[in-house]
């Protein structure tokens, strides 16, 4: 039953809804914001719905915590190369937990847009942040891995392919976000409701102007440093320290983001009572799914590197083709 007919039958108004009607009628809030009118923009709920598969507490650590093991992995792989040491664990360790953060980022982008006529501004903004935070980690395994990169060149382009994706997502949420901010007049109101409002007119304030200048330079150097060839030990040092030390700045401002403006972390930030975020802080299945698998790049990393002992050899596995005797077929 609609909400048209439900009101009808009640004889009610929106302009005299009161408390007492809705229980003389046996209303409920569910019953008057009902999907549909919410994505025609009829009716403003009075609460953000919860959406723990984006702003849940395992969600937000498993992002958070690989983005500071990848930084950590790539500061020590630079040092190590620097002074000649190899490091194969951490090579695959560090490329497949950027890998899987930066895909991950990469898809969380796709499905918020997908999802327009029911996201808010509260999960969108996130999910931005989530994307922001991909792209620094990534940034930073590209200066640690740039030389072994560089020498798979099909890969190389792939690479590059899915930082120009990236990058074309970003900057659609950005100019999204620019625009919503202009009218937030509630919200509890979806992202298509306030661009409906806007008329899509954006502001170009300091935050928007820094965010695009971020997302160019992240893209700029991603694409291009896999690209050219620097010459001197020490001066490789420097430059690749320089940039770590840049792209960690950003990404732990994008880390306090996440962590201020999640009302998972900050419990008494929500002082309009908007939120419905008890999901949100339960660590169900689908948030201990992603913190569970920050284990598979441990486990893949370490069977890349693990080398069986010569003496656990069966004898049989040395032998050539040609040292194994023909057995006559019997019939």
């Amino acid at each position: 039953m609609s909400t048209t007919k439900i009101i009808k039958n009640c004889s009610l108004t929106l302009e005299n809804f009161t408390s007492e009607a809705i229980k003389d009628c046996y209303l409920t809030l569910e019953n008057l914001t009902s999907e549909a009118e919410i994505k025609n923009c009829s009716l403003i709920p009075e609460k953000i719905k919860s959406n723990p598969n984006i702003a849940g507490i395992g969600v937000l650590l498993s992002f958070i915590i690989t983005a500071a093991v990848s930084n950590v992995l790539s500061f020590i792989f630079i040092w190590r190369e620097f002074r000649r040491k190899e490091s194969k664990f951490i090579f695959k360790m560090l490329l497949s937990l950027s890998d899987q953060q930066f895909l991950t980022g990469i898809l969380s982008l796709i499905i918020g847009l997908s999802q327009l006529k029911s996201i808010t501004y509260y999960h969108f903004f996130i999910l931005w942040l989530f994307s922001l935070l991909s792209s620094v980690t990534h940034a930073n395994t590209i200066l640690a891995l740039a030389h072994e990169i560089k020498i798979d060149t099909v890969m190389r382009r792939l690479r590059q392919f899915f930082i120009l994706i990236n990058f074309l997502l970003s900057f659609s949420y950005i100019a999204i976000i620019s625009m919503t901010e202009i009218t937030m007049v509630n919200e509890t109101l979806s992202i298509d409701c306030q661009l409906k409002l806007t008329q899509g007119l954006g502001s170009l304030d300091g935050g928007i102007i820094a965010a695009l200048a971020i997302e160019a330079l992240i893209f700029i150097f991603s694409v291009c440093y896999l690209r050219f060839h620097f010459k001197g030990r020490y001066r490789v040092l420097i430059f690749k320290l320089f940039c770590l030390a840049l792209f960690l700045i950003v990404g732990c401002y994008a880390t306090i983001l996440i962590i201020t403006s999640s009302d998972v972390f900050m419990e008494n930030h929500d002082l309009y009572g908007l939120l419905l975020n008890e999901d949100e802080h339960i660590w169900d299945f689908g948030q201990l799914l992603p913190m569970l698998l920050l284990i598979l790049p441990v486990i893949s990393a370490f069977e890349h590197c693990h080398e069986v002992p010569e003496n656990n050899q069966r004898p049989e596995d040395n032998q050539r083709p040609e040292d194994i005797p023909l057995v006559p077929l019997t019939t």
